[in-house]
């Protein structure tokens, strides 16, 4: 329906999970806000008990794997990583309609490429947002206005509590920053795990696949306090690479990895690993559920602004080229890291097809992938 349709584009307007923002828009249009609180629990939940169990359960083991334990990993990564790659070029195919969007698209990839940059993101959005501006001056969205459904029943908050909990939203994340950058990074582990994940939640636009490289970056890189036994990293890249596969073929969003994380990195650093889980799945997700709460009663009056709706295709054009971006970086950490690099990268191509094209469902390629991976280990394959 149109009102469905106009939730996928605000979720890609605001930070935050797309597919959460919409299960929680959705009861909020239906029920009001206790609907909707309902509704976005019930579709994260599985998900985060399930992704919760498994990094509480292997976190340990991953850290120094074996050789057989590692064949594993560097199967489910190469799946990991076509099944990225195939959310990509489906969501290219939707996005890109015309070579104004594609080029957004190229640009913005080719960019994230060059730069780690944090301010390089949402800078692209814009960028990309003001083009179809103009490129789309001319487009007349009447038809779309008369199209819109009337099946909305409710938007939640008043004005002004969506206004407090914007304020919100806005005041922890400067508070946050500020303190971070006055201690430069010598935190208190949970405060510095919880400052990581809400930042990345409010500095992200489009969903799991496009915060990937971000996540990659602050889980295995050394902090930034000057002393690397003092700043290691979070976790290894194979803990990160291995709970990223069993993520893509669990049920929920993608940002359900932060409960994995959470545990491993917990772990890591000796405390328990649901404490570690709690508080990087709650400071990821709080950000994109406090906008979409807090933005849902002034969507009914920006909703109808030809700028936004003409903005529109350039920020998803733009936050779809991240995705590619992801893809390439993730694919080339991962050929370092593999112990059968061309095997890997042949598995990652068969995987490819068989999700996109043969219709395998992704469980079935992750477990088929570990065991590819095995093979090549027994096979003493390159």
């Amino acid at each position: 329906s149109q009102v469905f349709t106009e939730f996928l584009a605000l979720g890609q307007c605001v930070s935050g999970p797309t597919s959460t923002q919409m299960a929680f828009a959705i009861g909020v249009v239906k029920k009001g806000t206790m609907g909707g609180l309902l509704s976005g629990s019930m579709f994260l939940h599985p998900g985060f008990i399930l992704m919760s169990i498994l990094g509480a359960a292997t976190g340990g083991a991953l850290g120094r794997p074996s050789a057989l334990v590692g064949a594993l990993v560097g199967g489910f990564t190469a799946v990991a990583i076509a099944l990225v790659a195939g959310a990509a070029a489906g969501l290219g195919k939707k996005v890109c309609q015309d070579k104004v969007t594609t080029c957004i698209l190229t640009v913005s990839a080719a960019v994230c490429l060059y730069s780690k940059a944090a301010f390089v993101m949402p800078l692209l959005m814009l960028v990309g947002g003001a083009v179809t501006l103009v490129a789309y001056r001319k487009k007349d969205f009447a038809a779309e206005d008369r199209a819109e459904g009337g099946d909305i029943k409710s938007l939640g908050l008043t004005t002004r509590q969506g206004g407090i909990l914007l304020a919100v939203w806005v005041s922890l994340l400067s508070i946050l920053l500020i303190v971070v950058a006055a201690t430069k990074g010598h935190l208190w582990g949970p405060l510095s795990w919880f400052s990581t994940f809400y930042t990345a939640g409010s500095l992200i636009f489009g969903g799991g696949q496009v915060l990937l490289p971000l996540l990659l970056d602050q889980m295995t890189s050394e902090g930034t306090c000057g002393d690397p036994t003092q700043c290691p990293a979070l976790m290894t890249e194979d803990q990160f690479y291995a709970g990223l596969a069993a993520a893509q073929s669990m049920p929920g969003p993608l940002f359900n990895f932060s409960a994995y994380l959470g545990a491993v990195i917990a772990h890591n650093a000796g405390y328990w690993s649901f404490f570690g889980t709690l508080v990087c799945w709650v400071g990821l997700f709080a950000p994109g559920i406090m906008l979409i709460f807090g933005v849902l009663p002034f969507w009914g009056t920006f909703r109808r602004f030809p700028l936004y709706k003409r903005a529109l295709p350039g920020i998803n054009s733009a936050a779809v080229g991240l995705i590619f971006t992801a893809v390439f970086r993730m694919t080339f950490q991962a050929h370092e890291q593999s112990p059968f690099p061309k095997a890997s990268t042949s598995i990652g191509v068969l995987s490819f097809t068989a999700v996109q094209h043969l219709g395998v469902p992704a469980p079935v390629a992750v477990i088929a992938g570990g065991c590819l991976g095995m093979l090549a280990h027994a096979a003493r394959l390159h």
